[in-house]
């Protein structure tokens, strides 16, 4: 946008506004007068994001790109489940939409819709979430404002939002682990069912505890894909529940405790190609149910994967570790590295440190038939 302020023959300040094709021109007495509308109209037309379509919500872009860009990338599904969310939540006493932004329309959508969607969402939520879903939309303007020209700017630049908070370091004790499994096998023992999901979702859990394996890695594993002789899975990450890109594809080694959990999973039919049944929402709804029951705290199925990492660190060297859990780069690795005090001293005695992992594998035996 240009702005050109010049005085006229007939002493009369004229103002005009070149905004890309279209100019906005205006009269004035004084010079004052003139600079002051000049500043006010420019900060007005900044804070919009200006389009040339006059029916189209921000809704219809949020669509497009879905349908465009979201499509190609293995975060597709929880993109389309945000969007969704967004677009069906209400307040319950009054029925008017909870998040207004997705029904401007284009030509009105401004910078305090999005300053208005941050403090809503930010009421809801963690700034980690929070910044995903920002990230979400941040992405969709800048294609509508460059490739698509939906829109004439992106202006969601400039808006404050929380810093990336600090990265998980929770760990799961050995008397969880054992708490856990022992919970889910009991309540799999009292039910009658042949999908046996309390005894999936706990090989599962000592499964990831054991390999590093993303949950969705886990459920994504077919029957083809596992070597138990030779000692080693392969994670392929091209299925649709894998949720993973071909950066992701390695070969993973197994402790004996993993041969043992694959060995007992395996022996059930419970599908046909993929060697556990289970969706990550049926998975997450029963491994946070257990917690809940046990009454332990602030423990997500994903710490699983910083436990993995701390333990294989005890045998591998840093860039087999990488390899091994999947990580392109070692300053991703350390953030799920969290060595406790009481390993690092242990290290002065390597004799005492593997007391705790006995434990862990003398009560490892699932077969539970």
């Amino acid at each position: 946008m240009k702005k050109k302020i010049q005085k006229s023959e007939d002493s009369v300040w004229v103002v005009q506004i070149y905004e890309e094709n279209a100019v906005e021109k205006k009269r004035f007495e004084t010079e004052s007068a003139a600079f002051s509308w000049a500043t006010n109209f420019a900060r007005e037309i900044n804070s919009k994001a200006g389009s040339d379509f006059r029916d189209l919500t921000f809704l219809d872009l949020m669509n497009r790109f879905l349908d465009e860009v979201s499509v190609k990338n293995v975060k597709h599904p929880k993109n389309l489940q945000m969007v969704k969310y967004f677009t069906n939540s209400q307040i319950k006493e009054t029925n008017e939409p909870r998040y207004p932004i997705m029904y401007v329309k284009l030509q009105n959508l401004c910078k305090q819709d999005f300053i208005q969607f941050r403090d809503i969402r930010l009421n809801e939520v963690g700034d980690g979430t929070f910044r995903r879903d920002w990230s979400r939309f941040h992405n969709a303007m800048e294609i509508a404002a460059g490739e698509w020209g939906w829109i004439h700017r992106n202006i969601m630049k400039g808006i404050r939002i929380p810093k990336e908070p600090q990265h998980r370091c929770r760990r799961v004790t050995p008397k969880e682990e054992i708490s856990i499994r022992n919970y889910l096998i009991d309540i799999e023992a009292k039910r009658i069912s042949k999908k046996k999901e309390f005894f999936q979702t706990a090989i599962i859990f000592q499964l990831a505890i054991e390999t590093g394996l993303r949950m969705s890695e886990i459920l994504a594993l077919k029957r083809t894909e596992i070597f138990l002789a030779e000692g080693y899975l392969k994670v392929t990450g091209i299925e649709p529940n894998a949720n993973k890109t071909h950066s992701t594809v390695r070969s993973v080694p197994l402790t004996g405790t993993a041969i043992t959990l694959l060995d007992d999973a395996t022996s059930y039919e419970w599908d046909t190609k993929f060697i556990f049944s289970l969706n990550h929402r049926i998975l997450g709804s029963i491994f946070r149910d257990a917690c809940k029951k046990l009454d332990i705290k602030d423990l997500h199925f994903h710490d699983s994967r910083h436990e993995a990492t701390s333990r294989l660190a005890q045998i591998y060297q840093v860039l087999d570790l990488a390899k091994i859990i999947g990580h392109k780069d070692v300053h991703t690795l350390l953030t799920y590295y969290q060595p406790t005090i009481d390993e690092l001293v242990a290290k002065m005695n390597p004799v005492s440190s593997h007391q705790d992992m006995d434990e862990i594998q003398n009560n490892s035996n699932l077969l539970l038939k």
